[in-house]
């Protein structure tokens, strides 16, 4: 184990280094921002000299005159101190202060005339071999008549920034030396004042860490500290009552799921498991010792229920799906877990065994499914056999002629409760259901083709079906089963309105679901009945339904139609008032 470091000489080194740090970068950087200063006053000063001369040059432009250009370039230089360049737009020196423009050469690449060349103002620093120093340079254009005749080159060495600069540097050493200094021997006296009581109070917090949360740390004099001192041992006493109320609670959630008869498995936002109980374990044949921090996909070889968990964690919401293992069938419920600021930081997953129900539930569908078609064939004879003895028996047997009506009668109505059962059994079953063939369709004609098969019985009772849809409303269902669902919502509303009344079909676009209302102004369903219309064979009123020759099963199979779409169903109504079933659909 490495020796530590006293306290104090933790943090006089720091306070001595930010300080020398601090000089060193307030001299680099003061250094930076004075040369720049100095080089921008210079670009300046050399531009301001240009223009202010640059009105002498032009009258010597039409036409060109080297001779007094090169003149009034001298001169202006020497009275100036500034070297002057005149130079025409093919890059020829015509007029220079100090060279002779023999020996110069052309000019057009140079960095200030390429600037000046689009009308700004153009600067670059380089060395010149003529004055063997750097130049800065500044480059003005020359216009006439709105087009360039030539450039007016003005520049200045600056070997005076650099002299300047270093004897800046010097003073900023020189003062920088003693500020350190002086901070240095104050950041000592602080350093010792402070690390005794904080020497203290390290040991106090360290045995605090070795979970002595009872023991009491010494006030030091000085307010602050003293203030510290007595805010840790309130944070030691916090800390001990909170722990002890950990572990309470801990040990009391223990109890509560080794007692449950779920099985429930926390895992974190990786995917790991965070806890696990008994009979989870037992569902999966897990050793709970061994599954502490391990991802799910190693503890639990179950594709369905790493899938699950998978979509869970990136939907956030809350998923209800069956998992099969390899001896059950699990009802698997899977909700996010947030933490107190409401931030998702796992899911916990709820599993019940559900072989024994969905066995049974398996059992029941078959037996609908195989019930209804043997009783359909016998039906439809018998149907047929009641037919012909209305038509043949015509010898004025009133009472048996009223007889076969009765039957007949009640042979239609069991007809029309098996062709339910069958549709509904289709609907359910999950092999039907990948059967149906959605195709985009227009919504709009759908429902006409529903309204005009539920037409006839509307005229009857005096009722106006009124539609509003938009033609261009197109959406991917079966339009056979989409059909049925709106014959059989119109159908009821027609049953239940009142003489004379009106049922609205409407349908509306709202936050991308399509929304299909059918309102009826009939007698209304009372609220306790609500919740269970839908359910298979549920009457609000049984007399009155089946004296309007309802089967029971008709809004249970909207429901399913509507759930195969992916949708969902809802009612509201008042009695005597009239009902509104809503329809939401996906609508892409």
């Amino acid at each position: 184990m490495k020796n530590k470091r006293k306290l104090f000489w933790q943090i006089y080194p720091s306070y001595f280094f930010i300080i020398l740090v601090s000089m060193i970068a307030l001299a680099v950087h003061s250094s930076i921002v004075i040369h720049d200063f100095f080089l921008n006053q210079t670009i300046f000063s050399l531009e301001e000299k240009g223009k202010i001369v640059e009105h002498q040059f032009l009258q010597h432009f039409s036409p060109l005159n080297k001779e007094a250009i090169r003149n009034l370039c001298i001169e202006i230089g020497k009275k100036s101190s500034t070297r002057i360049t005149i130079i025409i737009p093919s890059g020829e020196v015509v007029g220079d202060s100090i060279e002779p423009v023999e020996k110069m050469d052309n000019h057009i690449n140079r960095p200030e005339i390429i600037e000046a060349l689009n009308r700004k103002l153009g600067s670059a620093i380089r060395y010149s071999s003529t004055l063997k120093s750097d130049l800065m340079y500044v480059a003005v254009p020359l216009l006439k008549d709105g087009k360039i005749v030539g450039f007016l080159r003005t520049s200045l060495p600056i070997n005076y920034i650099s002299k300047a600069l270093t004897s800046l540097q010097k003073n900023i050493m020189i003062w920088g030396f003693f500020i350190v200094f002086f901070a240095g021997i104050i950041s000592l006296i602080i350093s010792r004042y402070i690390s005794h009581p904080l020497e203290e109070m390290k040991e106090g917090a360290k045995r605090f860490a070795d979970g002595d949360l009872k023991y009491k740390l010494s006030l030091p004099k000085t307010e602050e500290l003293s203030s510290l001192a007595s805010t840790m041992n309130m944070m030691a006493k916090e800390l001990d009552d909170r722990m002890n109320t950990v572990i309470r609670n801990q040990n009391e959630l223990k109890a509560v799921l080794a007692s449950m008869t779920e099985g429930v498995i926390a895992v974190d936002m990786d995917e790991k498991i965070i806890n696990i109980n008994n009979e989870a374990s037992h569902m999966f044949d897990i050793n709970l010792s061994k599954s502490a921090n391990l991802s799910i996909y190693e503890v639990i070889r179950n594709v369905d229920l790493q899938t699950f968990v998978k979509d869970v964690l990136f939907a956030g919401t809350f998923k209800e799906k069956d998992i099969r293992s390899e001896k059950s069938i699990l009802n698997a419920r899977c909700t996010p877990i947030c933490d107190s600021s409401a931030n998702r930081i796992g899911a916990l997953i709820v599993l019940n065994d559900v072989t024994q129900m969905r066995q049974l539930e398996t059992m029941r569908k078959d037996f609908v499914a195989n019930v209804s078609h043997e009783l359909k064939t016998p039906l439809t004879a018998i149907k047929g056999f009641v037919e012909t003895l209305k038509e043949c028996f015509k010898e004025d047997l009133e009472q048996a002629e009223y007889f076969l009506e009765i039957i007949e009668k009640h042979v239609n109505r069991l007809n029309a409760i098996i062709d339910d059962l069958l549709n509904l059994s289709k609907i359910e079953l999950e092999d039907e259901r990948k059967k149906i063939k959605f195709t985009q369709t227009q919504l709009l004609s759908v429902l006409k083709e529903a309204i005009q098969i539920c037409e006839a019985k509307a005229i009857d009772k005096k009722i106006k079906i009124n539609l509003v849809c938009d033609k261009n409303i197109f959406v991917k269902i079966d339009s056979c089963l989409m059909e049925q669902a709106f014959i059989n919502l119109i159908d009821n509303a027609i049953k239940y309105n009142n003489g004379e009344g009106i049922i609205e079909v409407c349908v509306k676009y709202e936050n991308g679901e399509l929304i299909i209302s059918i309102k009826d102004q009939g007698i209304g369903i009372p609220k306790e009945h609500l919740p269970r219309i839908f359910e298979r064979f549920y009457r609000v009123d049984k007399a009155r339904s089946r004296k309007l020759g309802g089967t029971g099963l008709g809004l249970s199979i909207v429901k399913h139609i509507v759930i195969a779409h992916g949708g969902q169903i809802k009612v509201a109504s008042e009695l005597n008032k009239g009902s509104i079933f809503t329809i939401y659909l996906k609508y892409n």
